[in-house]
């Protein structure tokens, strides 16, 4: 079982990921002004996502925990990792737009992909709405992304 104190420090590790995310995201911003109101879009709403994680830490009695059999720190330190280095990348190389919607899904569909918010469980109703909620928020964004690529046409 995870003690409290890691399980503090997990919570902020996701936080910080949706964080690196929309500083990816504000990025894009500034270097695709045609493409301004979408990345903006996308960035408020990945620190949205990072305020919403870090709630879970304050829900009253923290009645949720962590699954230990789900969830590795080493690997999150290194996706942690991969999103400065593409944060990085992308600050050091001309990257086209399409270049970048294909880099915000890659990212939003690992998460997906990789059960992100399985890793806790718990039964207290506001903790598995707001579970819910980012679950849903980020198929909403594969889905925008998607939509906004097919408006790309180089």
């Amino acid at each position: 079982m995870v003690s409290k104190e890691e399980q503090t420090r997990i919570i902020e590790m996701l936080a910080k990921n949706e964080e690196i995310v929309a500083s990816l995201y504000a990025t894009f911003t500034n270097k695709f002004p045609e493409h301004q109101k979408f990345w903006n879009i996308m960035e408020l709403e990945e620190r949205t996502h990072a305020d919403w994680i870090r709630r879970l830490s304050k829900i009253k009695d923290q009645h949720f925990f962590i699954k230990a059999e789900r969830f590795d720190i080493q690997d999150m330190e290194k996706y942690q990792k991969f999103l400065e280095d593409t944060v990085t990348r992308f600050k050091e190389h001309a990257w086209t737009p399409k270049g970048a919607l294909n880099a915000c899904l890659d990212i939003e569909n690992s998460l997906l992909e990789s059960r992100y918010f399985e890793i806790f469980d718990g039964d207290v109703e506001g903790f598995k709405m707001l579970l819910g909620k980012l679950a849903s928020a980020t198929r909403n964004h594969v889905e925008r992304v998607k939509q906004e690529l097919g408006k790309i046409k180089y």
